[in-house]
């Protein structure tokens, strides 16, 4: 499976990116973030629906400042992933594109159960 195809084989319908930035260090990351939320905006007219960002390994400090931007200050959900993706094997690129599909507020499972399926009934009624 490729990360590109996992989306469509989920069951997901997924645009193509709308960008891409390049991130030179920590220090910038509050930037580049804002000038990909600039991009994004000025070609879809409006915030990402998502940011998944591919860090190098071990980098903490952009991991956390690039959740802040998105998830905190700006409210658009983030996806960081450390640079594996081309030696993705199909359960990494599934458990990634579930990830996804939450964050995008998918549903990956639903309980199966009788008392479920009578508290369903019931809240229906």
């Amino acid at each position: 499976m490729h990360l590109k195809l996992t989306p469509s084989i989920l069951g997901m319908n997924v645009s193509p990116p709308a960008a891409s930035q390049s991130c030179s260090g920590t220090s910038s990351v509050v930037n580049d973030m804002q000038s990909l939320k600039n991009v994004v905006g000025n070609k879809i007219g409006r915030d990402p629906e998502l940011v998944l960002a591919i860090l190098p390994m071990s980098s903490t400090d952009i991991y956390h400042a690039i959740k802040s931007f998105g998830d905190i200050i700006t409210g658009f959900p983030t996806q960081c992933r450390e640079n594996k993706i081309k030696r993705a094997n199909d359960q990494y690129c599934a458990n990634l594109g579930m990830k996804i599909n939450a964050k995008l507020g998918g549903v990956n499972s639903l309980p199966r159960s009788g008392a479920l399926e009578k508290l369903s009934a019931l809240h229906q009624h």
